[in-house]
Protein backbone atom coordinates (compact mmCIF):
# COMPACT_ATOMS: atom_id res chain seq x y z
CA UNK A 1 0.00 0.00 0.00
CA UNK A 2 1.39 3.14 -1.19
CA UNK A 3 -0.18 6.32 0.64
CA UNK A 4 0.29 9.76 -0.39
CA UNK A 5 -0.03 13.31 0.47
CA UNK A 6 0.59 16.47 -1.94
CA UNK A 7 3.90 16.66 -3.31
CA UNK A 8 4.51 13.88 -1.05
CA UNK A 9 3.36 11.48 -4.10
CA UNK A 10 6.54 12.82 -5.75
CA UNK A 11 9.08 10.44 -3.75
CA UNK A 12 7.15 7.36 -3.77
CA UNK A 13 6.35 7.53 -7.78
CA UNK A 14 10.04 5.62 -8.15
CA UNK A 15 8.60 2.66 -5.52
CA UNK A 16 5.63 2.37 -7.83
CA UNK A 17 7.69 2.31 -10.84
CA UNK A 18 9.69 -0.13 -9.32
CA UNK A 19 6.45 -2.40 -8.40
CA UNK A 20 5.19 -2.33 -11.90
CA UNK A 21 8.58 -3.20 -13.83
CA UNK A 22 8.54 -6.72 -10.79
CA UNK A 23 4.72 -6.71 -10.75
CA UNK A 24 4.60 -11.06 -10.78
CA UNK A 25 6.66 -10.38 -7.31
CA UNK A 26 3.86 -8.37 -5.49
CA UNK A 27 0.84 -9.28 -4.60
CA UNK A 28 -1.98 -6.59 -4.28
CA UNK A 29 -1.25 -2.85 -5.11
CA UNK A 30 -2.92 0.13 -3.82
CA UNK A 31 -2.31 3.96 -4.31
CA UNK A 32 -3.91 6.21 -2.03
CA UNK A 33 -3.69 9.42 -2.85
CA UNK A 34 -4.85 12.77 -1.31
CA UNK A 35 -4.47 16.42 -2.28
CA UNK A 36 -6.03 19.56 -1.06
CA UNK A 37 -7.83 20.86 -4.62
CA UNK A 38 -8.46 19.10 -7.74
CA UNK A 39 -5.37 21.61 -9.19
CA UNK A 40 -3.79 20.42 -6.79
CA UNK A 41 -3.34 16.68 -8.03
CA UNK A 42 0.08 15.96 -9.80
CA UNK A 43 0.85 13.54 -12.22
CA UNK A 44 -2.58 13.44 -13.98
CA UNK A 45 -1.72 11.37 -16.84
CA UNK A 46 0.10 8.84 -15.00
CA UNK A 47 -2.74 8.55 -12.29
CA UNK A 48 -5.21 7.68 -15.35
CA UNK A 49 -2.95 5.62 -16.89
CA UNK A 50 -2.39 3.56 -13.35
CA UNK A 51 -6.03 3.40 -12.91
CA UNK A 52 -6.69 1.41 -16.03
CA UNK A 53 -4.51 -1.27 -15.01
CA UNK A 54 -6.26 -4.16 -14.08
CA UNK A 55 -3.40 -5.34 -10.86
CA UNK A 56 -3.43 -2.09 -9.32
CA UNK A 57 -6.27 -0.28 -7.15
CA UNK A 58 -5.56 3.42 -7.50
CA UNK A 59 -8.20 5.70 -4.63
CA UNK A 60 -7.96 9.95 -5.50
CA UNK A 61 -9.44 12.02 -2.49
CA UNK A 62 -9.09 15.88 -2.11
CA UNK A 63 -9.93 18.38 1.05
CA UNK A 64 -12.03 20.93 -0.97
CA UNK A 65 -13.51 20.96 -3.97
CA UNK A 66 -16.14 22.73 -6.69
CA UNK A 67 -19.43 21.69 -7.36
CA UNK A 68 -18.07 20.13 -10.66
CA UNK A 69 -15.77 17.72 -8.79
CA UNK A 70 -16.90 14.40 -8.75
CA UNK A 71 -14.12 12.25 -7.23
CA UNK A 72 -13.69 11.85 -3.83
CA UNK A 73 -14.28 14.54 -0.97
CA UNK A 74 -12.42 14.42 2.45
CA UNK A 75 -9.23 13.47 4.27
CA UNK A 76 -6.45 10.51 2.86
CA UNK A 77 -7.28 8.46 5.71
CA UNK A 78 -10.76 7.94 4.66
CA UNK A 79 -9.23 5.73 2.05
CA UNK A 80 -8.18 3.03 4.06
CA UNK A 81 -11.10 1.89 5.07
CA UNK A 82 -12.13 1.48 1.17
CA UNK A 83 -9.46 -0.79 -0.15
CA UNK A 84 -9.24 -4.38 1.01
CA UNK A 85 -6.02 -5.99 2.03
CA UNK A 86 -4.77 -8.62 4.39
CA UNK A 87 -3.20 -7.25 6.91
CA UNK A 88 -0.53 -9.74 8.45
CA UNK A 89 0.64 -9.11 4.90
CA UNK A 90 1.13 -5.78 3.76
CA UNK A 91 3.35 -3.39 4.18
CA UNK A 92 2.67 0.60 3.31
CA UNK A 93 4.76 3.49 1.75
CA UNK A 94 3.59 6.82 3.69
CA UNK A 95 4.89 10.14 2.69
CA UNK A 96 2.58 13.63 3.27
CA UNK A 97 2.38 16.12 5.72
CA UNK A 98 3.32 14.84 9.36
CA UNK A 99 -0.38 14.83 10.60
CA UNK A 100 -1.44 12.81 7.67
CA UNK A 101 1.29 10.00 7.93
CA UNK A 102 0.10 9.99 11.90
CA UNK A 103 -3.21 9.27 11.26
CA UNK A 104 -2.59 7.03 8.36
CA UNK A 105 -0.19 5.25 11.03
CA UNK A 106 -3.00 5.05 13.84
CA UNK A 107 -5.67 3.64 10.68
CA UNK A 108 -3.15 0.90 9.36
CA UNK A 109 -2.65 0.23 13.13
CA UNK A 110 -5.91 -0.55 14.03
CA UNK A 111 -6.59 -3.17 10.65
CA UNK A 112 -3.62 -4.61 12.35
CA UNK A 113 -0.72 -3.76 10.36
CA UNK A 114 2.61 -4.30 12.33
CA UNK A 115 4.41 -1.55 13.24
CA UNK A 116 7.52 -3.03 11.45
CA UNK A 117 5.47 -2.89 7.88
CA UNK A 118 5.23 0.75 8.19
CA UNK A 119 7.62 2.87 6.22
CA UNK A 120 8.07 6.58 6.24
CA UNK A 121 9.45 8.92 4.40
CA UNK A 122 10.94 12.19 6.25
CA UNK A 123 12.44 14.22 3.89
CA UNK A 124 10.47 17.42 4.59
CA UNK A 125 13.02 18.18 7.41
CA UNK A 126 15.66 18.10 5.19
CA UNK A 127 17.49 21.26 4.19
CA UNK A 128 20.89 21.02 2.67
CA UNK A 129 20.09 17.27 2.00
CA UNK A 130 24.44 16.96 2.46
CA UNK A 131 24.47 16.53 6.57
CA UNK A 132 26.24 19.71 7.22
CA UNK A 133 23.73 22.10 8.29
CA UNK A 134 21.86 19.86 10.97
CA UNK A 135 18.38 20.88 10.31
CA UNK A 136 17.31 17.04 9.67
CA UNK A 137 18.84 15.48 12.49
CA UNK A 138 16.49 13.25 13.69
CA UNK A 139 17.91 11.54 17.50
CA UNK A 140 21.39 10.01 16.62
CA UNK A 141 20.26 10.31 12.76
CA UNK A 142 20.19 12.43 10.14
CA UNK A 143 17.24 12.31 7.45
CA UNK A 144 19.29 13.11 4.66
CA UNK A 145 22.04 11.01 5.20
CA UNK A 146 20.67 7.80 7.02
CA UNK A 147 17.19 8.13 5.21
CA UNK A 148 14.63 9.63 4.57
CA UNK A 149 12.92 6.60 4.71
CA UNK A 150 12.68 5.16 8.01
CA UNK A 151 10.63 2.06 9.66
CA UNK A 152 8.16 3.32 11.94
CA UNK A 153 9.65 1.09 14.79
CA UNK A 154 12.58 3.19 13.89
CA UNK A 155 11.47 6.30 15.08
CA UNK A 156 9.92 4.74 18.25
CA UNK A 157 13.48 3.20 19.17
CA UNK A 158 14.99 6.76 19.12
CA UNK A 159 13.02 7.30 22.63
CA UNK A 160 13.74 4.17 23.79
CA UNK A 161 17.52 3.42 22.68
CA UNK A 162 18.80 7.28 23.24
CA UNK A 163 20.79 7.14 26.60
CA UNK A 164 19.61 9.98 28.85
CA UNK A 165 23.52 10.46 29.97
CA UNK A 166 24.27 11.35 26.40
CA UNK A 167 21.65 13.87 25.89
CA UNK A 168 23.79 16.93 26.65
CA UNK A 169 26.48 15.48 23.94
CA UNK A 170 23.79 15.33 20.87
CA UNK A 171 22.07 18.52 21.85
CA UNK A 172 26.11 20.28 21.27
CA UNK A 173 26.50 18.64 18.21
CA UNK A 174 23.35 19.31 16.67
CA UNK A 175 22.88 23.13 17.51
CA UNK A 176 26.41 23.08 16.16
CA UNK A 177 25.84 21.82 12.84
CA UNK A 178 22.51 24.07 12.90
CA UNK A 179 21.46 27.79 11.53
CA UNK A 180 19.65 27.80 14.96
CA UNK A 181 21.80 29.60 17.00
CA UNK A 182 23.27 31.98 13.87
CA UNK A 183 21.71 34.58 15.77
CA UNK A 184 22.89 33.47 18.71
CA UNK A 185 26.32 33.11 17.44
CA UNK A 186 26.49 37.00 16.34
CA UNK A 187 24.89 38.05 19.52
CA UNK A 188 27.91 36.94 21.54
CA UNK A 189 30.25 37.72 18.94
CA UNK A 190 29.30 41.22 19.10
CA UNK A 191 29.42 41.04 23.27
CA UNK A 192 32.94 39.82 23.00
CA UNK A 193 33.82 42.38 20.63
CA UNK A 194 34.84 39.69 17.78
CA UNK A 195 32.68 41.63 15.20
CA UNK A 196 30.85 45.41 14.94
CA UNK A 197 27.65 45.91 16.37
CA UNK A 198 26.36 47.21 13.34
CA UNK A 199 27.63 43.59 11.82
CA UNK A 200 24.65 42.28 9.88
CA UNK A 201 24.18 38.86 10.13
CA UNK A 202 22.25 38.41 6.80
CA UNK A 203 25.07 39.20 4.61
CA UNK A 204 27.19 36.00 5.42
CA UNK A 205 25.84 32.20 5.37
CA UNK A 206 25.65 30.19 8.24
CA UNK A 207 28.45 27.35 7.57
CA UNK A 208 30.56 30.52 6.58
CA UNK A 209 29.75 31.73 10.60
CA UNK A 210 30.65 28.81 11.78
CA UNK A 211 33.75 28.46 10.34
CA UNK A 212 34.89 31.48 11.11
CA UNK A 213 33.96 30.77 15.07
CA UNK A 214 34.65 27.03 14.99
CA UNK A 215 36.94 25.91 18.23
CA UNK A 216 36.43 29.14 20.26
CA UNK A 217 35.24 30.05 23.14
CA UNK A 218 32.46 32.58 21.47
CA UNK A 219 30.83 29.10 19.67
CA UNK A 220 30.89 27.78 22.77
CA UNK A 221 29.01 30.43 24.63
CA UNK A 222 26.23 30.42 22.23
CA UNK A 223 25.35 26.90 22.60
CA UNK A 224 25.80 27.31 26.20
CA UNK A 225 23.20 30.20 26.23
CA UNK A 226 20.69 28.28 24.03
CA UNK A 227 20.93 25.51 26.03
CA UNK A 228 20.23 27.32 29.42
CA UNK A 229 17.45 29.86 28.29
CA UNK A 230 15.65 27.70 26.01
CA UNK A 231 16.48 23.48 26.87
CA UNK A 232 15.56 21.74 30.17
CA UNK A 233 17.87 18.68 29.52
CA UNK A 234 17.84 17.73 33.29
CA UNK A 235 14.16 17.16 33.26
CA UNK A 236 14.06 15.92 29.72
CA UNK A 237 16.61 13.14 30.51
CA UNK A 238 14.88 12.26 33.82
CA UNK A 239 11.38 11.86 31.01
CA UNK A 240 13.53 9.95 28.62
CA UNK A 241 15.11 7.55 31.52
CA UNK A 242 11.41 7.01 32.63
CA UNK A 243 10.22 5.83 29.36
CA UNK A 244 12.67 3.31 28.69
CA UNK A 245 11.85 1.63 32.49
CA UNK A 246 8.57 1.55 31.19
CA UNK A 247 7.41 4.20 34.08
CA UNK A 248 6.05 6.59 30.96
CA UNK A 249 3.88 4.43 28.23
CA UNK A 250 4.18 5.87 24.75
CA UNK A 251 0.69 6.00 23.70
CA UNK A 252 -0.29 6.74 19.81
CA UNK A 253 -3.47 8.40 19.93
CA UNK A 254 -5.34 10.91 17.91
CA UNK A 255 -5.67 14.63 18.31
CA UNK A 256 -6.07 15.93 22.28
CA UNK A 257 -9.07 17.91 23.04
CA UNK A 258 -6.66 21.06 23.67
CA UNK A 259 -5.27 19.91 19.87
CA UNK A 260 -8.45 19.78 18.01
CA UNK A 261 -9.06 23.52 19.81
CA UNK A 262 -6.43 24.76 18.02
CA UNK A 263 -6.96 22.94 14.63
CA UNK A 264 -10.34 24.56 15.04
CA UNK A 265 -8.95 27.88 15.49
CA UNK A 266 -6.67 27.80 12.87
CA UNK A 267 -9.80 26.64 10.23
CA UNK A 268 -11.72 29.48 11.21
CA UNK A 269 -8.47 31.79 10.18
CA UNK A 270 -8.16 30.11 7.28
CA UNK A 271 -9.25 31.95 3.67
CA UNK A 272 -12.45 30.56 1.92
CA UNK A 273 -11.51 28.98 -1.16
CA UNK A 274 -12.98 32.26 -2.79
CA UNK A 275 -12.42 35.50 -1.36
CA UNK A 276 -15.42 37.83 -1.09
CA UNK A 277 -15.96 41.12 -1.52
CA UNK A 278 -14.77 42.45 2.14
CA UNK A 279 -11.97 40.30 2.07
CA UNK A 280 -10.42 41.74 -1.16
CA UNK A 281 -11.86 45.46 0.33
CA UNK A 282 -9.73 44.55 2.99
CA UNK A 283 -6.47 43.63 1.36
CA UNK A 284 -6.83 46.96 -1.17
CA UNK A 285 -7.00 49.14 1.82
CA UNK A 286 -3.95 47.09 3.75
CA UNK A 287 -2.12 47.46 0.67
CA UNK A 288 -3.16 51.55 0.42
CA UNK A 289 -1.95 52.14 3.76
CA UNK A 290 1.27 51.04 3.24
CA UNK A 291 4.47 53.18 3.22
CA UNK A 292 6.76 52.57 0.82
CA UNK A 293 9.68 55.00 -0.75
CA UNK A 294 9.67 56.07 -4.07
CA UNK A 295 12.79 56.18 -6.46
CA UNK A 296 13.88 57.79 -9.20
CA UNK A 297 16.54 55.53 -11.72
CA UNK A 298 17.31 58.74 -13.71
CA UNK A 299 18.29 61.48 -11.06
CA UNK A 300 18.31 58.67 -7.78
CA UNK A 301 15.57 61.05 -5.75
CA UNK A 302 13.97 59.79 -3.45
CA UNK A 303 10.55 60.43 -1.34
CA UNK A 304 8.60 58.75 1.21
CA UNK A 305 5.02 58.18 0.95
CA UNK A 306 1.82 55.31 0.91
CA UNK A 307 0.15 53.84 -1.66
CA UNK A 308 -2.57 55.29 -1.68
CA UNK A 309 -0.76 59.22 -2.55
CA UNK A 310 0.49 57.89 -5.33
CA UNK A 311 -0.43 59.45 -8.92
CA UNK A 312 -1.48 56.60 -11.60
CA UNK A 313 1.50 57.51 -13.55
CA UNK A 314 3.78 58.42 -10.52
CA UNK A 315 6.28 60.94 -11.94
CA UNK A 316 10.15 62.32 -10.39
CA UNK A 317 8.88 65.61 -8.28
CA UNK A 318 13.08 66.40 -9.52
CA UNK A 319 13.53 65.83 -12.60
CA UNK A 320 10.20 64.54 -13.94
CA UNK A 321 11.47 61.30 -15.39
CA UNK A 322 8.54 58.32 -14.80
CA UNK A 323 10.66 55.33 -14.40
CA UNK A 324 10.34 55.03 -10.70
CA UNK A 325 11.25 52.50 -8.19
CA UNK A 326 8.79 51.37 -5.19
CA UNK A 327 11.56 50.03 -2.01
CA UNK A 328 9.51 49.26 1.37
CA UNK A 329 10.56 50.02 4.95
CA UNK A 330 12.60 46.70 4.84
CA UNK A 331 14.51 47.57 1.58
CA UNK A 332 14.65 51.41 1.00
CA UNK A 333 18.46 50.83 1.75
CA UNK A 334 18.95 49.05 -1.88
CA UNK A 335 18.45 53.03 -3.57
CA UNK A 336 22.07 53.49 -2.24
CA UNK A 337 23.27 50.90 -5.31
CA UNK A 338 21.96 52.85 -7.67
CA UNK A 339 25.08 55.62 -6.98
CA UNK A 340 27.40 53.29 -5.92
CA UNK A 341 30.45 52.54 -8.27
CA UNK A 342 32.09 48.93 -7.13
CA UNK A 343 29.17 46.42 -6.56
CA UNK A 344 29.48 42.59 -5.85
CA UNK A 345 27.87 40.02 -8.00
CA UNK A 346 24.41 39.77 -5.59
CA UNK A 347 24.26 44.20 -5.25
CA UNK A 348 24.16 43.94 -8.92
CA UNK A 349 21.86 41.57 -8.76
CA UNK A 350 19.56 43.53 -6.66
CA UNK A 351 20.05 46.17 -9.15
CA UNK A 352 18.69 44.39 -11.43
CA UNK A 353 15.42 44.01 -9.82
CA UNK A 354 15.21 47.17 -9.01
CA UNK A 355 15.64 48.61 -12.75
CA UNK A 356 12.73 45.75 -13.23
CA UNK A 357 10.72 46.99 -10.78
CA UNK A 358 11.05 51.04 -12.14
CA UNK A 359 9.89 48.89 -15.44
CA UNK A 360 6.47 47.98 -14.18
CA UNK A 361 5.89 50.95 -13.11
CA UNK A 362 6.98 52.51 -16.08
CA UNK A 363 4.38 50.44 -18.21
CA UNK A 364 1.63 49.81 -15.37
CA UNK A 365 1.52 52.90 -12.94
CA UNK A 366 0.12 52.58 -9.53
CA UNK A 367 -1.48 49.31 -10.17
CA UNK A 368 1.89 47.86 -10.43
CA UNK A 369 2.79 49.63 -6.80
CA UNK A 370 -0.04 48.12 -5.76
CA UNK A 371 0.92 44.60 -6.24
CA UNK A 372 4.76 45.54 -6.15
CA UNK A 373 3.96 45.84 -2.35
CA UNK A 374 2.02 42.59 -1.81
CA UNK A 375 3.75 40.46 0.40
CA UNK A 376 6.56 38.23 -1.05
CA UNK A 377 5.52 39.73 -4.16
CA UNK A 378 8.87 40.74 -6.20
CA UNK A 379 9.47 42.09 -9.42
CA UNK A 380 9.35 38.34 -11.29
CA UNK A 381 6.02 37.72 -9.18
CA UNK A 382 4.47 41.13 -9.82
CA UNK A 383 5.20 40.97 -13.89
CA UNK A 384 3.50 37.88 -13.89
CA UNK A 385 0.52 39.29 -12.67
CA UNK A 386 0.44 42.12 -14.36
CA UNK A 387 1.20 40.60 -18.08
CA UNK A 388 -2.59 39.24 -18.12
CA UNK A 389 -4.18 43.32 -18.24
CA UNK A 390 -4.54 46.35 -19.91
CA UNK A 391 -3.42 49.32 -17.84
CA UNK A 392 -6.01 51.76 -19.61
CA UNK A 393 -8.88 48.61 -19.06
CA UNK A 394 -7.06 48.31 -15.23
CA UNK A 395 -7.57 52.12 -13.94
CA UNK A 396 -11.28 52.14 -15.67
CA UNK A 397 -12.88 48.79 -14.81
CA UNK A 398 -14.25 47.87 -11.63
CA UNK A 399 -14.05 44.01 -12.44
CA UNK A 400 -11.00 44.13 -13.82
CA UNK A 401 -9.46 46.01 -10.47
CA UNK A 402 -11.20 43.07 -8.58
CA UNK A 403 -9.72 40.53 -10.63
CA UNK A 404 -5.99 42.05 -9.85
CA UNK A 405 -7.16 42.44 -6.20
CA UNK A 406 -7.63 38.48 -6.23
CA UNK A 407 -4.80 37.61 -8.29
CA UNK A 408 -2.61 39.54 -5.34
CA UNK A 409 -4.13 37.54 -2.54
CA UNK A 410 -3.37 34.44 -4.33
CA UNK A 411 -0.09 35.24 -5.09
CA UNK A 412 0.71 36.73 -1.25
CA UNK A 413 -1.48 32.94 -0.05
CA UNK A 414 1.14 31.07 -2.28
CA UNK A 415 3.95 32.75 -0.89
CA UNK A 416 2.63 32.33 2.77
CA UNK A 417 2.37 28.43 2.30
CA UNK A 418 5.96 28.44 0.70
CA UNK A 419 7.84 30.82 2.71
CA UNK A 420 9.66 27.78 4.85
CA UNK A 421 11.38 26.19 2.06
CA UNK A 422 13.16 29.47 1.34
CA UNK A 423 16.36 29.86 2.62
CA UNK A 424 16.56 32.56 5.02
Amino acid sequence: MIISGGIGLAPLRPVLYHIIQYRADYGKVALLYGARTPDDILYIKELEKWRSRFDMEVLVTVDRAPNSWRGNVGVVTRLINRTQFDPLHSAAFICGPEIMMRFSILELQKKGVAEDRLFISMERNMKCGVGLCGHCQLGPTFVCKDGPVYKFTDIKDILLKTKPETLWYLLNTILKNSTYIRWQLVHVARKFGAIKKDFDFKNIGAKKLFTIFENSLILDEAIDKIIWDRMDIENTQKILKEIQEEKIKIHIQGLSPISLAGLETIRGLMVPQRADRSILMALKKRLEDTNIVLVCVNCNKSWSTVVRRVDDKPKCPNCGAIKISVLGRRTKGLAKLLTKKQKTKEEEKELRRLHKNASLTLSYGKPAVLVLVGRGIGPDTASRILRKYNISELLKSEEHQIKLLRDILKAELTYARTRGFWDN
